[in-house]
């Protein structure tokens, strides 16, 4: 038979084949129970419909939806063999039913297709339509907001809200609507969607879910499109909702223009923020002063963020105390100052500082302890922070470890919301504190290379370094100096010395070169200062072998020797000294006796007798020689007890006097003294040398001569003094001249001892030194005024007494206390003293005992537990009066101590007066001193010969 023949008899038997039962989708699916996540019936079907659903790419699998006018479900089968069926197909298939996580599926199906090319038109539904199950498997359309979108392994899932309420999901698989479709959804975006109504979910009870299948890219449209000219052939249906349709696109179009605007708006936002950041980062890399970096940053920064207000705020060694340092803008002008805070505050703010090490526009009032207790001081930073940004939000940065600042407050009127915008403000606050850094790095290393710098050429010696052929590489001003050359770089140290000299040191180089050699030697040399004068100078040199050059240092011999003799004139005067002071103790014991005793006459004679006028005469003789005494001691520097009120406007005269007699008529000194007695506290042995030492070198400043004045007064304290020195009102002494005058580094070095500016044949060195210790002693300061040509003012400013504590008269009678019944121990190893003071306080009535040292005291005090009052001196064999003094503060009921002595070091005065005993008297002493001391003491408590108050 012919292959036509047999296609006619297949196409036959096709035609009278029986067909089997055909059971409507909407039957089916109820006959598919739901009680398991995979359930395989054995029940079979036949079901006929349209395919609205490709199969998937791979063809092995079939995976389409069909349905017909009572529902939809889907057509499954792994290894699928037979043609795939297309969109609009019309098929009949037969198969077992099954449920897959709630999708209605007919498993493993025969297909059979009836024809080609069946239209579908989707129905128009809702959410909520979606939700009741009516529309299971069929082919939809809906309207509707993005509100998610979210990429998985095998495709993408997009939330859609419709207009009529509710909420689907949008499934595509990543064969079924490509990547770039999908990612042109965005959040917001209003869209027209087709699609197959699935069950299908990832979750119990597999009932719950409304899932939309999209198949196609032409499955997406964007509202603006006209879907009812591609979908409905209804064309009254059309021009009936053209209208709507045109509001919703220009109201779609509108949105999404804003959305562009705000868009475009926030990136040409961020996009200024960080070329003006970029700008000022460029602008900081020339800053070398915080300051300055900071003031710069505020004025370019606020007419664009709004930024007012800046505090740097370091962390010290302690846990919690901070340094603020605040910057505020003020009238178009950036004011700085700094503040100290013990709080644990702004520790916490480091705590709590997030997302880049940040905390955003956050409130002053959020700066609160975890604890929640607040300390005064913690209240105090609060207030003072509220105060400082006005109440205004503020930012907190914290910059990474190694920074010299541990946090940064800021204020800003613009807010930086976006990621972006405070990644830039965190880069940018990064690289103000590094210029910030930089800059006090650059601080700290200038202050030490200028420090470096005084001190390599203020240094006594010359310093040079040379090269391995003898040239000068580097040298300090004390080396140009003696070399007696400014241009000393580039020559060779040879050339300044004598021949024999220079050769020595030409032969002396190589061999310390030389490995193995010694590196370090000295020899003296002359150089060569003129034809025929010379300076003897020695060398020491040290070769460098890492750097290969020679470092030499340069002394003049000739000051060394000078100070060599100064130091043996100097041991001298320490001999001298301790002569001096010994003498002066036996001085005053003897003196003391002869004026004790003739005022003891005195005060037994009648005025107007002849006797009385010859105690007067010895006691004037005896005051005289103490005077003598009181210069012996001033002269060993050791005269704490000559100590007195005096007025410094006599006291200045009779200086001036004096100097002017000694230099005879070459000076004329002028004194301008205040109108008023100007009274202060000195040791005018003492104070005489410090305006002796003033007078001369004014006097070495002009040459030729001429006028010096002198003057004094009451008034503030000017120009720098030392920390240790009260401020406040002062009297003070000035000395003005007229001579050559000095520069500012001459002025600084005045007072270094061994320092001076005159020849070598009058050099001292020390008496500017010695007379600035003297002022320093008496609590006071010494300052000077001087520029070069202009001469010279110097004026010592001292503590100020008033009229209280001036000088009493001799002839006023003092005030005695009634003796009767007073016992008084009298301690002295001189016995002419201790007898004269028996003989005193005897005939006044007291009670007197006495001992010759200060171990016997204590026994006289055993012995006499009811004594008032102890007389002691200070310098005795076994127990020296200091010890003795110590002791008897220590008994349960101890007297009072009065210190009577001719001889004392100040420190031990001054330890003694402080804490034990109760008075000082000087020897030798009237009558009259000893019986005021005395009573003073016994009434008061304290001696008036003590030391007053400051007025």
């Amino acid at each position: 038979m012919s292959l036509a023949g047999l296609n006619l008899l297949f196409g036959f038997l096709l035609l009278f084949q029986t067909r089997p039962a055909v059971t409507p989708i909407a039957d089916v699916l109820k006959l598919i129970p739901r009680d398991s996540s995979v359930v395989t019936t054995n029940t079979t079907v036949t079901v006929t419909g349209v395919v609205t659903t490709p199969s998937p790419t791979p063809v092995s699998m079939l995976g389409s939806y069909i349905q017909d006018n009572t529902g939809g479900i889907k057509l499954f089968q792994l290894n699928y063999r037979g043609t795939p069926p297309r969109v609009g197909d019309s098929v009949i298939a037969t198969g077992k039913l099954g449920l897959y996580r709630g999708q209605e599926e007919l498993l493993d199906p025969e297909i059979r297709i009836l024809k080609r090319d069946v239209k579908v038109t989707p129905v128009p539904v809702t959410p909520a339509r979606i939700a009741s199950g009516e529309y299971e498997g069929r082919l939809v359309s809906l309207k509707g907001t993005v509100l998610s979108k979210e990429r998985q392994t095998n495709g993408t899932r997009i939330s859609l809200r419709g207009s009529g309420g509710g909420t689907v999901i949008l499934y595509s698989e990543n064969y079924a609507v490509s990547p770039y479709v999908i990612s042109r959804i965005h959040r917001a975006d209003l869209l027209l969607i087709t699609g197959v109504v699935s069950r299908y979910t990832m979750n119990k009870p597999y009932l719950d879910g409304n899932e939309v299948y999209l198949r196609f890219p032409s499955d997406i449209v964007p509202l603006g499109e006209d879907f009812f000219a591609r979908y409905s052939p209804d064309i009254m249906i059309m021009a009936v909702l053209a209208g709507g349709i045109l509001i919703a696109l220009f109201v779609f179009n509108y949105l999404l223009r804003r959305e562009i605007r705000q868009k475009t708006e926030q990136l040409e936002g961020q996009g200024r923020l960080s070329s003006l950041l970029y700008d000022s980062i460029a602008e900081l890399s020339g800053l070398l002063d915080r300051n300055e970096i900071v003031q710069r940053i505020i004025k370019k920064l606020n007419p664009h963020i709004g930024i007012t207000s800046v505090i740097f705020c370091a962390l010290s060694d302690s846990t919690t105390k901070w340094t603020l340092f605040t910057f505020k803008l003020v009238n178009n002008e950036v004011v700085s100052d700094a503040k100290m805070f013990n709080s644990d505050v702004l520790t916490w703010a480091t705590e709590q500082s997030v997302h880049g090490d940040a905390l955003w526009d956050v409130q002053i009032g959020d700066f609160v302890s975890v604890s929640g207790n607040l300390s005064d001081e913690d209240r105090s930073v609060l207030r003072f922070l509220a105060e400082f940004f006005d109440g205004k939000e503020v930012t907190v940065v914290r910059p990474p470890a190694g920074t010299l600042s541990s946090l940064i407050l800021f204020d800003h009127m613009v807010p930086f919301t976006e990621r972006i915008q405070q990644e830039s403000v965190l880069s940018y606050i990064r690289h103000l504190l590094a210029a910030i850094r930089g800059a006090e790095l650059f601080a700290i290393t200038q202050k030490q290379e200028t420090a470096i710098e005084k001190l390599y050429n203020s240094t006594v010696f010359g310093l040079l370094t040379l090269s391995l052929d003898g040239t000068i590489e580097t040298a300090n001003l004390v080396a140009s100096e003696m070399l007696n050359d400014k241009a000393l770089v580039g020559r060779k140290v040879h050339e300044y010395l004598f021949p024999e000299d220079a050769r020595r040191l030409d032969e002396l180089l190589p061999s310390l070169a030389t490995v193995g050699t010694e590196k370090f030697v000295r020899f003296e040399a002359k150089i060569r200062q003129g034809s025929d004068t010379a300076s003897e100078v020695e060398f020491a040199v040290e070769f460098d072998g890492e750097s290969k050059t020679f470092n030499v240092t340069v002394q003049d011999i000739g000051d060394r020797r000078v100070f060599e003799d100064y130091t043996a004139y100097e041991q001298k005067i320490a001999t001298l000294e301790k002569m001096a002071s010994f003498l002066s103790h036996d001085l005053n014991n003897i003196v003391g006796g002869i004026t004790g005793y003739a005022s003891l006459l005195k005060r037994k004679l009648p005025p107007e007798s002849k006797e009385h006028h010859y105690a007067d005469i010895i006691e004037d003789a005896g005051r005289r020689t103490s005077e003598l005494v009181k210069q012996v001691l001033g002269f060993a520097q050791m005269d704490a007890k000559t100590i007195e009120v005096v007025d410094l406007n006599e006291f200045l005269k009779n200086v001036a006097a004096e100097f002017e007699k000694m230099h005879g008529e070459k000076y004329r000194l002028v004194t301008d003294c205040a109108e008023q007695p100007v009274y202060s506290r000195i040791s005018t042995s003492q104070f005489r040398q410090v305006l002796f030492a003033i007078l001369e070198n004014a006097a070495d400043s002009m040459e030729a001569g001429g006028t010096i004045r002198c003057s004094t007064g009451i008034s503030d304290m000017q120009g720098t003094h030392s920390g240790s020195t009260p401020g406040g009102r002062r009297c003070f002494v000035e000395v003005e001249d007229h001579g050559v005058g000095m520069d500012e580094a001459i002025r600084r070095r005045i007072f270094e001892p061994f320092f001076t500016t005159k020849r070598i044949k009058k050099y001292t060195g020390l008496s500017l030194s010695a007379a600035f210790n003297i002022v320093k002693h008496h609590k006071g300061f010494i300052n000077v005024d001087s520029n070069p040509g202009t001469g010279t003012r110097v004026r010592i400013y001292l503590p100020r007494y008033s009229d209280q504590e001036k000088p009493r008269s001799e002839t006023s009678s003092p005030e005695l206390l009634d003796a009767d019944g007073v016992k008084i121990l009298v301690v002295d190893d001189e016995e002419s003293v201790r007898q004269l003071a028996f003989d005193i306080l005897s005939e006044q009535g007291f009670t007197v005992v006495t001992a010759n040292d200060g171990s016997r005291a204590l026994e006289r005090l055993k012995e006499n537990p009811d004594v008032r009052l102890v007389v002691l001196d200070m310098v005795m064999p076994v127990m020296g009066g200091k010890e003795a003094c110590i002791e008897i503060k220590k008994l349960p009921a101890p007297p009072k101590v009065l210190i009577c002595t001719g001889f004392s070091e100040l420190s031990d005065l001054e330890t003694i007066l402080g804490s034990h005993a109760d008075g000082l008297l000087p020897k030798p002493y009237r009558t009259a001193d000893l019986l005021k001391m005395v009573s003073d003491i016994l009434r008061d408590g304290t001696g008036k010969n003590s030391v007053p108050e400051v007025s």
